[in-house]
């Protein structure tokens, strides 16, 4: 979420949906964040109107980040890759796409980045921040230190990586070819002792 993601992404999604695609996939694994400005413009080509994230303070004073109704991507199906290392503005956005029902979110639970620090310089040259307020998505769930579940939990081990295999991205295009839903991810079982 640099200073130019919402552009470059409007330009190539301009050019992507001449081509008439079924689905998008939009992937936010490994995305540690970035600017919350771009996040908004980023929610704002999948969103329609609405309120996108909720910034509050210990107090509970509130701030609203809204979305508008004029991005170029609103009504094509749509499913969300997160994982582990998606954070801070890859959350915000996760967050509010899974509030609003607009795609599955697939892949692991998110990091847990939700909150908004103010640095402040010290005289030996190193730096402070202080948290001044945690960020909350449309429907009031928290982020920090909790992140966002996926709807479907689909792992990525280091085998699968050795073999060159993609499960996540496997499940995000079979989800939006035939409608499937991952098949949920077992949980290993320990057998009662006597």
């Amino acid at each position: 979420f640099s200073a130019q993601a919402s552009s470059q992404l409007n330009t190539q999604l301009k050019d992507l949906l001449k081509k008439n695609p079924e689905g998008l996939i939009l992937d936010l694994r490994d995305n540690p964040g970035g600017l919350l400005t771009q996040a908004v413009e980023v929610g704002d080509v999948f969103l329609k109107d609405g309120v996108f994230i909720i910034q509050r303070d210990n107090k509970g004073n509130e701030e609203r980040k809204s979305t508008s109704n004029r991005g170029i991507a609103q009504d094509i199906p749509l499913v969300v890759l997160v994982n582990g290392a998606s954070a801070s503005a890859a959350e915000v956005l996760a967050g509010a796409i899974q509030d609003y029902g607009r795609a599955k979110l697939i892949g692991e639970q998110t990091f847990g980045k939700g909150s908004v620090q103010l640095p402040q310089s010290l005289a030996n040259g190193g730096q402070l921040r202080i948290t001044i307020q945690h960020w909350y998505t449309p429907k009031n769930r928290g982020i920090h230190e909790t992140g966002i579940k996926p709807d479907f939990i689909v792992p990525l081990t280091n085998e699968d990586s050795l073999k060159g295999q993609a499960p996540q991205l496997d499940a995000a295009v079979n989800s939006l070819l035939t409608g499937a839903q991952p098949a949920p991810t077992p949980f290993p079982t320990v057998s009662p002792k006597p």
